[in-house]
């Protein structure tokens, strides 16, 4: 079962997070030199790009991103529904692909 949020979103979501464009980080949505990404900070990353103000000095998604996502939650639980977008990301250490496989439940 895909994460509950603005398919759209989520589908631009999976395929950054797949493409290779983003260095993986941790801990924070977006280092200092502007490198590595965390999961969250690279949907954060999408919607600035669409146009989204957005405030990169949180460690979860900022409310209007939230929004634009069409998520309930600045830290929203996986398909798996036991494990945040952070654990996954930081705790757990999962790659970016598998991250994007639990957001869409698993339709790679």
């Amino acid at each position: 079962m895909a994460l509950d949020m603005n398919p759209e979103v989520r589908a631009q979501w999976c395929a950054a997070l797949r493409s290779g464009e983003y260095q993986q980080g941790r801990a924070e949505l977006r280092s200092a030199d502007h490198k590595k990404h965390c999961c969250l900070g690279v949907l954060t990353d999408l919607a600035a790009r669409a146009g989204v103000p957005v405030d990169w000095e949180t460690a979860i998604l900022p409310y209007l991103v939230t929004a634009w996502a069409g998520l309930t939650y600045g830290n929203p639980m996986l398909a798996r529904g036991h494990l945040t977008a952070t654990g996954a990301n930081d705790d757990e250490k999962w790659t970016f692909a598998e991250i994007a496989d639990d957001i869409d439940g698993g339709q790679s």
